[in-house]
């Protein structure tokens, strides 16, 4: 049975376990992997899940914090990686662990184009506003205070 250590963040610890967490931190090398790791949960950048070698697709939904059918809807269109076995779906922790660093990469690359084309968008409206009279200025606020 795989063991899925649940979401842990950490809005769900407890100060002392933070404080805890930080004390062991100084202990260790600065580059070992686990001290990076959890460096990165406390700052809120990472979870961290432990899972044997495959999984199903229950546990990896609880891992995701997502439902089982939507981990369904990812394996039939193939953004994540299972494996047949039977009648059932096993997912490895590597794929899962693949799955999540492309979704947050994707995420990451979306908000950046979003905030960009905002900011384009800002210049933009300024620009034109530039070369209006406080009465067309006016007129356009009107408008849009209607909608």
């Amino acid at each position: 049975m795989t063991k899925v250590l649940e979401h842990v963040a950490t809005n769900e610890m407890e100060q002392q376990d933070i404080e805890d967490l930080k004390e062991a931190l100084s202990h260790m090398r600065a580059d070992s992997p686990v001290a990076v790791a959890l460096r990165e949960m406390l700052a809120g950048e990472a979870s961290i899940f432990v899972a044997e070698k495959d999984m199903s697709p229950e546990d990896a939904a609880k891992v995701l914090g997502v439902s089982r059918p939507y981990v369904r809807h990812l394996i039939d269109k193939r953004l994540l990686k299972a494996d047949k076995k039977g009648t059932h779906f096993k997912i490895s922790s590597h794929d899962l662990a693949d799955y999540i660093k492309r979704h947050e990469q994707a995420m990451a690359e979306y908000a950046e184009a979003a905030t960009t084309t905002q900011d384009e968008q800002d210049r933009r409206i300024a620009n034109a506003a530039s070369g209006l009279t406080k009465q067309q200025s006016a007129h356009i606020a009107d408008m849009f205070a209607d909608l």
